[in-house]
């Protein structure tokens, strides 16, 4: 009788020692979840940062190629101007 007493007793242990690691194995698997999920919406941030980052070195080179086209033409410009000012000053009003 002893016997079955302790063997129900190791049993109801065994079982609770069970349940606890069940509970930590399923602790453990939401966590897991919850940090795939938080490195998937980091992953997100870090695309779209990257794709806007993109977009403004993109824009910033279109600008850049603008600036560098206005200073050609107005040094053309300038050019032009005296050219126009030598020719103008050949003329003679009588």
């Amino acid at each position: 009788m002893a016997s079955f007493n302790e063997i129900e007793k190791a049993s109801a242990v065994i079982s609770e020692a069970a349940r606890n690691v069940l509970k930590s194995v399923t602790d453990l698997d939401q966590r897991t979840a919850s940090m795939v999920e938080s490195t998937a919406r980091i992953t997100a941030m870090i695309e779209h940062s990257s794709a806007e980052s993109q977009s403004i070195a993109a824009a910033s080179e279109e600008q850049s190629a603008s600036m560098e086209e206005i200073a050609a033409s107005s040094a053309a410009l300038s050019q032009m101007a005296e050219e126009l000012s030598g020719i103008v000053g050949e003329f003679k009003v009588s």
